[in-house]
């Protein structure tokens, strides 16, 4: 496991491609981020970076042509192939 990604996140790695399958963004596809990255996007819009809740992983999306962070359940995707 990457330690760029909290422990409740065991069983995805950075890269890995994700459906979204419950709440707001169902139905979107991304992929799992590294802290490194989620840190440069927040930080390129002003915000600062904080890490996942426990239970989370974050999940880079596209919406509306702009990468954004969202930080899901584990419950809410599912891996892609």
């Amino acid at each position: 496991m990457s330690a760029d990604l909290t422990p409740s996140a065991r069983g995805y790695s950075p890269g890995d491609g994700v459906r979204v399958l419950d709440g707001t963004f169902a139905g979107f596809v991304g992929r799992v981020a590294t802290a490194e990255e989620v840190r440069e996007l927040e930080e390129s819009y002003g915000r600062s970076y904080s890490p996942p809740a426990p239970g989370c992983v974050t999940v880079l999306l596209v919406v509306f042509g702009r990468p954004v962070a969202i930080d899901l359940r584990l419950g809410q995707i599912e891996r892609l192939g």
